[in-house]
């Protein structure tokens, strides 16, 4: 076989940096010799979640924060923690991207659960707000733009159809662990 064309191991810090490795398999191509090398590649990264829960007290009872996304249904805000992010400042970061809402304090920490069929672990955190209204939009900075609908979900409802069953987990996670002051 000409060397030109003999398949050659990757590194895979030469195909994938580590902020952007998939967790599942994928066939990749790549150049070497000016020939075409393609192979399975494996690459498990640890992904964890970061999950801000507004809440607040009105005459109804205890109500979180939550939003319809136009192509997802209901959530709440989440989302990635970024390599050699803390935690909270994940879930800090989260919700302004998602919601333009700032923290003026510590959220307070809930816990964490690993969540979903990946089990991906989600750290969650609370601030008890006040003053918020009731509705509002939001164009998201990190998620192509989208226009999210927020809305206040009362904790003791249970969440319906329109929610993805991994909020369903996050939601019995948090409900009970969050306290009105």
């Amino acid at each position: 076989m000409p060397r030109s064309a003999q398949r050659k191991q990757l590194p895979s810090s030469a195909i994938y940096p580590d902020s952007q490795s998939p967790k599942a398999p994928v066939r990749i191509q790549a150049v070497i010799d000016n020939s075409y090398v393609s192979k399975p590649f494996y690459r498990m990264i640890n992904i964890e979640k970061a999950c801000p829960i507004v809440s607040r007290t009105t005459e109804r009872g205890l109500e979180v924060l939550a939003f319809m996304h136009p192509s997802a249904g209901n959530q709440f805000v989440k989302g990635t923690i970024e390599k050699g992010e803390q935690p909270r400042n994940a879930a800090e970061r989260e919700l302004l991207e998602e919601s333009g809402l700032v923290c003026p304090c510590a959220m307070e920490p809930l816990g964490s659960l690993p969540i979903g069929p990946d089990r991906t672990l989600w750290h969650f955190f609370a601030w008890h707000s006040s003053g918020l209204p009731d509705r509002w939009h939001h164009a998201a900075e990190d998620d192509f733009g989208h226009t999210f609908a927020f809305f206040w979900h009362p904790i003791k409802s249970p969440l319906n159809e329109n929610w993805h069953p991994i909020f369903h987990e996050a939601f019995q996670f948090f409900a009970s662990r969050l306290r009105a002051p």
